[in-house]
């Protein structure tokens, strides 16, 4: 059987346990034909399907059809779909959708199928002011844009499909982000899906959160307080201000406001409020925001809404005032406060650092030896750096532009060719530039995830001697090349694909080359040779071996687990995972990656995390501890349930094979099996089979004695690897 079968499948049970079997059997047996405004969609990717006489069509190609901008993400396995001034986002599994900063109850939620977003047809269309109906003899359904040009009208819907359900009468009761939110005074309003919206990933700036360009630091949720309708009557900008702050004035208290992001606008609707403003309004040229739109956004209810369209990455807050009528948009001020070169191994680094992570863009001036850097919208606070025996660089100089933002001129040593530049957004509010050598005859090609070397020159290499040091666990992968009949150029340079972040190569004392790759994912490398280059390609796992399996020691590092004698538990399921490790090494077809390696600690979360993204099965290998020392024996724990009969291999499957053939290994007293919750270790592994083997109790004498014995951890070992073996001739490839 295919590995990933059982994974689709778990993925369609956990989202749609109610319906999906019957939509798989009906969709087969008859497709769905869709009729919009006259015109018969065909499907790049995913037909509809009929699910308990309701149409479900693919989230992204039916609205993009209708004109719509799709966005999703994946960390809130969330949906979003821009429509003229409508915003709908639907979460997969949640029965409430939220339009136009609305809950919206759904009688069935929106799921995934082959990898799409299925939506209810009806409810999306009538959101929209689309007519939909029914046709049972052609099974297909139409979706008409009222005066659309029809001759004839589409059939009543005789089936029953979902209705569209009306906005409740008051807007929701909280600001979003964050979730929580104080209560409302009168009518009770359903809580909303998690938020803020983000864009595809495809899209997304490159920045270190979630959200697609912007982020909420706001120090307080705006609370929903029901108060009677409001007008708008001002708007400050910053030009009125003297600050980053957009200030908007209320005739009374504000009842309640919204906000989302999509790509790179803020938007924030103000509830039950009527806008008097007239415009257009001045924005301060390169502070931030670019083009600031408003509108009466709705009417009964009424919304006025607010867009900014933003320049950079950046924070920002949203705030009342003690009466509610100021609600304040403020954007925060990026400084750059620290600059420093560093030199290594010939490549140059300036980093520059400050408040937030600088946005830079950067032009070579050849004639005059410089690199011309600005900044898109931090302010200098710094001017100093010190230059000691660079590489490249010879000076820095810094000043700002009439707007106040910050550049930097980078002055190279003459004598030299000039360097090849690269930039790294870091994680500690730095922004890095990189000046490094030419690597000729050296790139990295994305679409093949490979290092290229030319054979030109006469360089030639025995592919079969290269070594391997691979250390995932520091995104670190080695490759030491043998005697090279040409030496490889030094230097750095950046990949950026999503496996390799970047590579060095570098000679050592001996004359030996090495390669090490920054990895952004857990990868191996094989070396491939053409008739003009050899290719160092990153695969994943899963591409190489026919199963990956995870295998985590308990506890470790400061967390030593249960103790007696002397002996940490942290340290004995080491030693078993080890013992584990080097049986599993045995087979060229079986990957075996261990969470830690020494005395270290990790997060739950992390390890779960770990499996779940390398992994076909995971085992977190425990000792027990119980009040009663007489209580021992081996047992075993797993998170799903019983009645998941549809997988085709799932925790409680690997559970039984674990457990048997640990007790048939060591005979020992054979405890059973518990689903086991409230462990966040497997239950966070949520599409990888995980499990907790815990191989006997510190608390009994005689059975820690035989834990400490090397005999009997390789009895454990033993029956762990017959297990996975078991479990290998079952899902692997």
């Amino acid at each position: 059987m295919k590995k990933r079968t059982y994974q689709i499948l778990a993925a369609l049970v956990l989202l749609a346990a109610l319906f999906v079997a019957s939509a798989l059997t009906v969709a087969a047996a008859r497709p769905v034909n869709l009729n919009v405004n006259g015109n018969m969609m065909a499907w790049q990717y995913q037909e509809p399907i009929r699910v308990d006489g309701r149409v479900f069509v693919p989230f992204r190609e039916f609205t993009e059809s209708l004109g719509g901008y799709v966005g999703w993400h994946s960390g809130h396995r969330q949906a979003s779909l821009f429509y003229g001034n409508h915003v709908l986002v639907l979460t997969i599994g949640s029965n409430i959708a939220r339009l136009n900063g609305y809950n919206i109850p759904l009688d069935y939620p929106p799921f995934l199928l082959n990898g799409r977003t299925m939506i209810p047809l009806r409810f999306v269309s009538e959101a929209f002011g689309y007519n939909v109906g029914w046709e049972t003899s052609s099974n297909t359904a139409f979706v008409m844009f009222p005066g659309a040009g029809h001759t004839t009208a589409p059939p009543a819907s005789n089936t029953g499909d979902l209705p569209f359900i009306p906005l409740p009468p008051n807007p929701p009761a909280q600001t979003t982000p964050p979730a929580t939110t104080t209560a409302a005074t009168t009518a009770p309003v359903t809580p909303a899906p998690t938020l803020p919206l983000a864009t595809t990933a495809a899209t997304a700036p490159n920045n270190n959160s979630d959200t697609a360009f912007i982020r909420n630091i706001s120090r307080a949720p705006i609370p929903f307080e029901n108060h009677p309708e409001t007008t708008i009557v001002a708007l400050r900008t910053p030009a009125d201000t003297n600050s980053l702050s957009y200030i908007v004035e209320a005739r009374s208290a504000i009842t309640s406001v919204t906000y989302f992001v999509l790509d790179n606008r803020l938007i924030v609707d103000i509830h039950r409020s009527i806008s008097t403003l007239v415009g257009p309004f001045y924005v301060p040229n390169g502070l931030f925001v670019s083009e600031l739109r408003y509108s009466q956004f709705s009417r009964d209810p009424n919304v006025t809404r607010l867009v900014f369209h933003v320049t950079d990455a950046l924070d920002f807050s949203l705030s009342l005032s003690n009466d509610r009528r100021f609600l304040t948009i403020e954007f925060h001020q990026k400084f750059i406060t620290n600059l420093a070169l560093h030199t290594n191994m010939g490549v140059d680094a300036l980093i520059i650092g400050g408040n937030q992570s600088p946005t830079l863009s950067y032009t070579m001036d050849a004639a005059n030896r410089r690199l011309i850097v600005d900044s898109d919208s931090a302010l200098l606070l710094y001017s100093g750096v010190t230059i000691n025996d660079a590489t490249f660089v010879s000076r820095v100089t810094t000043g700002t532009r009439a707007n106040g933002l910050a550049f930097m001129h980078v002055y190279f040593a003459c004598g030299i060719s000039l360097p090849r530049v690269g930039s790294f957004t870091n994680r500690d509010n730095s922004t890095m530039l990189m000046f490094y050598h030419a690597i000729n005859g050296i790139t990295y090609v994305p679409e093949r995830r490979a290092l290229r070397i030319c054979r030109a020159n006469g360089f030639t290499m025995n592919t079969a001697q290269v070594q391997h040091r691979d250390e995932y666990l520091l995104n670190r992968y080695t490759l030491t090349l043998p005697s090279l009949s040409v030496p490889l150029a030094q230097g750095i340079a950046p990949a950026g694909d999503g496996f390799v972040n970047s590579f060095i190569i570098t000679r050592d004392a001996q004359g030996v080359t090495h390669i090490v790759f920054d990895t952004a994912r857990v990868v191996r490398f094989v070396v491939e040779e053409t008739p003009t280059a050899y290719y160092i390609i990153a695969r994943l796992p899963r591409e190489m071996y026919s199963m990956v399996v995870v295998i985590d020691p308990g506890h470790g590092g400061n967390d030593p687990g249960v103790t007696r004698n002397g002996v940490h538990e942290a340290n004995l399921v080491l030693t078993v995972a080890q013992k584990l490790t080097s049986l599993l090494n045995q087979h060229d077809n079986i990957a075996v990656y261990q969470t830690r390696h020494g005395n270290t600690n990790s997060s739950m979360l992390w390890r779960a995390q770990f499996a779940e993204c390398v992994g076909d099965i995971f085992i977190s290998i425990h000792a027990n501890g119980f009040s009663n020392p007489a209580v021992h024996g081996i047992e075993t724990h797993y998170t799903i349930s019983d009645g998941e009969a549809g997988l085709a291999f799932n925790s409680r499957n690997l559970a039984q094979i674990v457990q048997r053939n640990m007790i048939v290994t060591t005979s020992a007293h054979n405890r059973g099996l518990f689903r086991s919750p409230q462990f966040p270790v497997i239950r966070e592994a949520n599409t990888t089979p995980a499990v907790i083997a815990e191989i006997g109790f510190f608390t009994n004498t005689a059975e820690f004695t035989r834990l400490t014995t090397a005999n009997y951890q390789w009895q454990i070992a033993r029956g762990l690897y017959n297990a996975i073996l078991e479990a290998h001739g079952i899902i692997g490839r």
